[in-house]
């Protein structure tokens, strides 16, 4: 990479001696909207407390009801997130019972109760979430929720008509349990209870658009991963960048920053219209920061520079909404038409 970056980069360090990160922005913003008269209740279902009251006599009575009332949930909850059986095994209390009398996760589940006695605020958060994606998608039905403890894999699932949140994976990037598990300062980072109202609108709507292309180009992922970012400031218009798309205070600076210097080396190094796998995850898949950059970068760069294109195109096209947006799936037309000079 060009000296310029790393030379920038310290510039941007010190600058950030200084900088005052906030949560939520006073700008004027395009995306506030009036929702108070839109219904959309959001009730999350204890089944991380449920589960592990379960004895041999209650789960005869209780787990017929799950799985009649969650039953995606429920299939998917212990043959893909705890991984512990086919779900209509007779036997599979003594899985459960296995499960929930694990010492490591009998840790993290009363780490999880400290945490989250009640979720009282994120439902009320999750359900503005809703409330602004009924705005521009008004035949939408708010699906049902669920929170879970899960073995630190899964955030969260998404079914035909289920959300369910793993609560383990929302303790705060100091949590003691993430260090015995050796997760990854990167991932740690977004581990916080901010980002669980963003976090399931954003898992819904990957459900809800998703890329046709079998191979897309890398052109073709940014502008659909920025369009998914796009709609979730649309439907979280006071939620800080950073929250949005998952990088700390320094890592939003840097991509603010280097913006126009990234840009300009996907031009130069004609990368855009490359289909191989290698290329494209390189500069949208998570990690400690985006190959070919500084360290100093965050990963997903490609996403970030997404967004930014879709935001420009919006810009130039203040006839459209978000509804319009998300049935263009031509990201050659967005990137024309989005005049996008950073």
């Amino acid at each position: 990479m060009p000296s310029l970056f790393l030379m920038r980069t310290l510039r941007t360090l010190i600058c950030l001696i200084t900088f005052a990160f906030a949560l939520y922005s006073c700008d004027d913003n395009p995306h506030a909207i009036d929702v108070s008269g839109i219904e959309a209740e959001v009730d999350i279902q204890r089944f991380d407390q449920q589960l592990f009251e379960w004895t041999a006599l209650s789960f005869r009575q209780e787990a017929p009801q799950v799985k009649s009332q969650f039953p995606g949930f429920y299939k998917h909850y212990f043959e893909d997130v705890i991984n512990i059986g086919n779900a209509e095994d007779s036997a599979l209390f003594n899985s459960i019972r296995l499960f929930i009398n694990d010492p490591s996760i009998q840790q993290l589940h009363q780490s999880v109760q400290v945490k989250y006695p009640t979720l009282n605020q994120v439902e009320e958060q999750i359900e503005s979430g809703w409330k602004h994606y009924k705005y521009y998608f008004p035949n939408t039905e708010v699906p049902n929720h669920l929170a879970f403890v899960g073995t630190l894999g899964t955030n969260v699932m998404v079914t035909d008509n289920e959300v369910g949140i793993g609560l383990d994976a929302y303790l705060g990037p100091k949590e003691e349990i993430y260090d015995l598990a050796q997760i990854p300062i990167f991932q740690r980072n977004k581990m916080i209870p901010e980002r669980i109202p963003s976090d399931v609108i954003y898992a819904w709507m990957q459900t809800e658009f998703v890329l046709q292309n079998e191979q897309p180009t890398l052109l073709e992922v940014i502008v659909h991963e920025g369009r998914l970012l796009y709609a979730l400031e649309a439907c979280f218009p006071e939620l800080a960048d950073s929250l949005k798309i998952g990088y700390t205070a320094a890592q939003m600076q840097w991509a603010n920053s280097f913006e126009k210097d990234v840009w300009t080396f996907f031009i130069d190094n004609e990368v855009l219209f490359k289909k191989d796998y290698q290329t494209v995850t390189k500069y949208v898949s998570e990690g400690p920061f985006t190959t070919d950059f500084a360290k100093e970068s965050p990963a997903r760069m490609g996403v970030f520079i997404g967004w930014q294109i879709v935001r420009s195109y919006m810009e130039n096209h203040p006839d459209q909404d978000l509804k319009d947006l998300m049935a263009l799936n031509d990201a050659q037309i967005i990137l024309s038409e989005s005049k996008y000079k950073p």
